[in-house]
């Protein structure tokens, strides 16, 4: 379904559970040109973008590890801003702040990083 539409970040931003799928989709479908595209783009893209396997050199600033802790339960930018009584401005430029520390592009990769 994703094919005709040309979707390829939407699957490239889930990264490695999304490469495991793939390689067990690929003998049942039809669609394997797709698949391979799809691969290859996931690659490229993890190459650049693979977080740092030693601690961060500047640790995240308490209020930022509070957004974490907030935005891994589930809340919305909306409900963390209200919750911690500071703007929708701040609370999107804390969580960017922190994608840029964690050598992520979104939520779910920032996520599984910061419970490691």
């Amino acid at each position: 379904m994703a094919r005709p539409e040309g979707y390829i970040r939407t699957f490239v931003d889930e990264g490695e559970p999304m490469v495991r799928s793939l390689h067990l989709a690929r003998p049942r479908q039809s669609e394997t040109e797709y698949v391979s595209e799809l691969l290859s783009a996931i690659e490229k893209t993890s190459e650049v973008t693979k977080p740092p396997t030693q601690k961060l050199v500047e640790p995240l600033a308490a209020c930022k590890v509070e957004v974490s802790k907030l935005t891994e339960v589930g809340y919305s930018n909306q409900e963390i801003a209200d919750k911690l009584v500071i703007s929708f401005t701040a609370v999107k430029r804390d969580i960017s702040n922190i994608y840029t520390k964690l050598y992520v592009k979104s939520r779910t990769q920032a996520i599984a990083i910061g419970k490691r």
